[in-house]
């Protein structure tokens, strides 16, 4: 679907004879800026802040994007490498600093590591010979609780 979107759009530059290198232009049909962008965020932003007032308490940034982005890779599985590699950070201290784990996602990597995830643990009180030691210890006046 995007690629189909990409193509629509160089097909009517094409049409308009705008000729670029760059994919995302201005409306001067020039190189979209840092600035440009950032001031197309906050434009967006303030209009979404009209029907949702939260989101005018965020502090929401060109950055904020890749921090999703790649939040979301993580929670789909893809290795912290790849995205290393896909955002163009060149340590991976640099991705892991603001990537944070949410607790489903330590949830479930404790319960992909769990040896007892296919165990069936038999309840102690269903045991006959629990059982019959408690029984036979409060005979004798042994107070357990």
């Amino acid at each position: 679907e995007t690629i189909d979107l990409i193509k629509k759009c160089l097909t009517l530059r094409e049409s308009e004879n705008i000729k670029s290198n760059f994919l995302i232009l201005n409306k001067y049909n020039q190189q979209m800026t840092r600035q440009g962008i950032n001031y197309l965020v906050t434009k967006y932003v303030n209009i979404a802040g009209k029907t949702n007032k939260g989101i005018l308490s965020k502090n929401v940034t060109p950055h904020t994007f890749r921090h999703t982005l790649a939040f979301h890779m993580i929670k789909a599985g893809v290795n912290i490498v790849t995205i290393k590699d896909f955002l163009g950070h060149e340590d991976i201290n640099t991705t892991s600093q603001y990537i944070k784990i949410d607790n489903q996602m330590k949830a479930n990597a404790i319960e992909k590591i769990n040896p007892f995830k296919n165990t069936v643990v038999e309840p102690l009180w269903e045991n006959v010979g629990v059982m019959a030691l408690l029984t036979n210890l409060s005979k004798k006046g042994v107070v357990l609780c």
